[in-house]
């Protein structure tokens, strides 16, 4: 019988993917991984199920949750309801799911910040995702953006709607595109060293790399974070 992990509750944080077919989390504390957990996407309507009387001081865990005046069982029923709906992410059903999994991980009681993404059909539609999210998760305190176009749009969207950047909802975006200089506030983002990545394969594949060398290097690029205006202190 292994002994599940005892977390303190200072900064624990959690990313998850929230697939139709398995739930996945990443626990981190103190910049380190300290759990890997992925459970199946399966959950039903109403009271269901295996759970036994007396599951509680066997160490089980009830599998029965309510959000939003609906109940969900969080089993691997094999009458599941399917999770491959367009509003999945948004749902009680999700959010039953993923609660279960952070209490299977350990974390029942616990205060941690949950980082989740957005399917890919999600991306790419002006300010459609932004306004989904912002609407039906008030309480999400911070955004990351794929990159830093789409990011752009986000912050321009949050400032149009009055919102307090950073102080109500921090953002961030990634590449580090000259781009964001003409934005009101500066948003954060991380230089990836791509433009630096294109020109150092240039010129080993043309062979006119400052070291002579055609292949064969392991060339070091370090990314830098600029904090910009848009990271809640």
């Amino acid at each position: 019988m292994s002994k599940k992990p005892e977390f303190k509750d200072q900064n624990i944080i959690v990313g998850v993917d929230d697939g139709f077919a398995m739930t996945k989390l990443v626990v981190m504390q103190g910049g380190s991984i300290i759990k890997q957990l992925m459970i199946p996407s399966r959950a039903r309507s109403g009271i269901h199920g295996t759970t036994s009387i007396g599951a509680a001081a066997q160490g089980e865990i009830e599998a029965r949750y309510e959000t939003e005046g609906n109940t969900f069982t969080v089993q691997d029923l094999s009458d599941a309801e399917s999770a491959r709906f367009d509003e999945y992410p948004f749902s009680p059903m999700n959010r039953a799911i993923i609660t279960h999994a952070l209490r299977v991980a350990g974390l029942g009681g616990k205060e941690v910040t949950v980082a989740t993404g957005l399917p890919l059909s999600m991306y790419y539609r002006g300010s459609e995702a932004d306004e989904a999210v912002l609407t039906r998760n008030p309480q999400v305190d911070f955004l990351y953006y794929s990159n830093d176009m789409i990011g752009a749009g986000g912050l321009l969207y949050c400032l149009h709607k009055g919102l307090d950047v950073p102080g109500q909802i921090g953002l961030a975006g990634f590449n580090g595109v000259e781009l964001l200089d003409g934005l009101p506030i500066r948003l954060a983002t991380m230089d990836a060293c791509r433009l630096q990545i294109g020109r150092v394969a240039a010129e080993i594949i043309a062979g006119k790399h400052s070291s002579g060398t055609i292949g064969g290097e392991v060339i070091e690029l370090f990314p830098t974070l600029q904090k910009g205006d848009t990271i809640r202190g």
